[in-house]
Formats: structure tokens, sequence, C-alpha cells
């Protein structure tokens, strides 16, 4: 069985859910709402789907994620901005260990998305909960956004730059964002893009990247002001790409690198990383850090920054 199990706030999953509802690979989704019962309204958009997969919505019964191949963990609660950071990963730590005690009983070969910030440590409770030796099966959503924010900021930087010869997003080419999901740790790999066969640094000058910079650590507003869009919308594009290449049946890994929060032995935590990803979850993690010394020192910084986190668990 093909299922995904979404587990938090029911008025973020439904919106999900009905992205997934034409997937064909997916068979079952189940979703969980762990505070609040589930009303007609939500019933009636599930009723409403035009769709082969059976979804259904039911609240803190956690039987029902059983047989699940991906596990999404999502928030519980809207998300405040003004929380302090021990508050924020002291709470979404207790309801990280409280989700996965109840689901991996049902379901012990899933893979893991965990999509509650701060992402970098919720997926390190994850593993410390599940044991290194299921390192394969946590994936932390974040770096995805940070990628996306990059890219669009060199889009909107070049076509205001080059008014007279505008480009298309899918002109650049190799942009990702490593290190922690998080305004001081997020490294965008400057070295690595190229515009038609040019490498970025030979486009714009220190100031201009400096500003592509920025607006990539904006993040979430940026997009906000290039799309006129809300970040859920944003948010639930990258889940729903993400989850899609975890259901592909075919075996062999899926040559694209996807910058996400994995497990990094070496550094003992989980950090944003390049990987491949097939259905059985992460198959190979690159150690881009290593090509690059400047890199290499701001990696360190985001692996002292998350370990400082960590500690809080």
């Amino acid at each position: 069985m093909n299922k995904l199990s979404i587990i938090g706030s029911i008025n973020i999953s439904i919106d999900i859910a009905e992205n997934i509802a034409n997937n064909d690979k997916i068979t079952d989704v189940t979703l969980i709402d762990i505070n609040e019962s589930i009303d007609e309204n939500i019933i009636n958009r599930i009723e409403s789907l035009n769709t082969n997969i059976t979804i259904k919505a039911v609240t803190n019964n956690y039987e029902e994620t059983n047989d699940s191949h991906v596990i999404l963990i999502i928030p519980n609660i809207f998300y405040d901005p003004d929380i302090e950071e021990d508050t924020l990963i002291e709470n979404n730590g207790k309801y990280i260990k409280s989700v996965i005690s109840e689901t991996i009983k049902y379901s012990p070969n899933a893979i893991y998305i965990i999509a509650v910030n701060p992402v970098d440590t919720m997926a390190q409770l994850a593993i410390n909960e599940l044991g290194t030796t299921y390192a394969d099966h946590i994936i932390g959503f974040g770096n995805i956004l940070d990628t996306e924010s990059f890219k669009y900021s060199i889009l909107n930087k070049y076509n205001n730059v080059f008014s007279e010869n505008p480009i298309s997003i899918d002109d650049i080419k190799n942009t990702y964002v490593i290190g922690g999901h998080d305004i001081t740790t997020m490294i965008p790999l400057i070295n690595r893009v190229k515009i038609f066969g040019r490498p970025l640094l030979t486009i714009f000058s220190e100031t201009e990247i400096n500003d592509i910079i920025h607006n990539t650590i904006q993040g979430t507003r940026f997009f906000i002001n290039y799309f006129n869009k809300n970040a859920l919308e944003i948010i639930i594009q990258h889940l729903y790409k993400l989850i899609d290449k975890l259901f592909s049946i075919n075996n062999s890994f899926i040559v694209e690198l996807l910058p996400v929060s994995v497990y990094r032995s070496i550094y003992d935590i989980c950090i944003g990383s390049l990987v491949n990803i097939n259905y059985n979850g992460v198959d190979k993690i690159y150690a881009e850090e290593n090509g690059d010394q400047t890199v290499y020192i701001k990696f360190m910084n985001s692996v002292k920054t998350i370990q400082e986190n960590n500690k809080l668990l």
C-alpha cells in the first residue's frame, strides 16, 4: 500500500491532501488532527475531491496511520513568530516525540518528513527517538524552500539589472542552499550557480550578490512579495514535490540533487545537505561543504549553532 499520513493541524493537511488528490502513485491518505475534532467543512472538502485516492480525516487515532510509506509531520498549531527559540524547541519537541512514539507502532518502516521548526533540531529529535540506524528514513523539510527563495532572488535581480534581456527560472542552474533552515545558518551556494553556463560571480557585482543573499535569507517574506502568495501555498507546493519523489516506485535513485536536512554522522547532527532520494528514503549524501573553504567555514558555524540548539532537546 502506498499510503501517506499527515499529522498536525487539519486546516493545513487538508490543503496538502487537495494537492495530492491527482497523484496516481499514492493509494491512501490519512489526515490526523491532534487538537480538534474533524468538522463538517473538512468532510465536505474531502468528499468533493475528484480522486481515486482513499482520503480520510480523523482526530488522534494513530491506528489509522498503519502501513504508511511516508509520514509527514506538520505544525499542530499556527506558527507564532514572537515565540522564544527555547520555548519553540520545548513545545515542538514534545509534539514530535509524541507523534513518533505513536506512529512507529503502526508503520515501523515509514519515511518521516519533518516540517516543524526548527527543522534541523526537530529532525535530530526524530533521530534521537528512533536511532541512527533509521537515519535514511528521516528528512527535514526546509532547505528546499530556502533554495527556491535563492533561485527566485537570482531571477528577480537578473531581470532588474538586465531588463532588456530577461530570463526565465529555467535558465538558472545549480541553485542550492545548505546548512541550517534559519536566517543565521543557511548557506546559499553562490559558487555553484550558472546562468547560460556563466558563473553567477562573473555576472553580478559584490553588492548585487549580497542583495541576492539578503533576499534569500528573507525567504518567505520575499516569496510573498514576489508572487503575491501566502506562505502556506509555497510550502504546500514544495512539500508535494518531495512527497511525489518518495512515492516513485522505481528503486533506482532519482538523479536530482535535493537540499534537505539529514543526519550527518561526521557531525552527529541533522543539517541541510545535498542528497539523492528514492522510494526507500535518503540514498546518498554529498559533502558539498568540502569543496570550498569559505563554504566549509560557514557550514561549520552552522554546525555549531545547530549543536547548541540541540542541547535544548
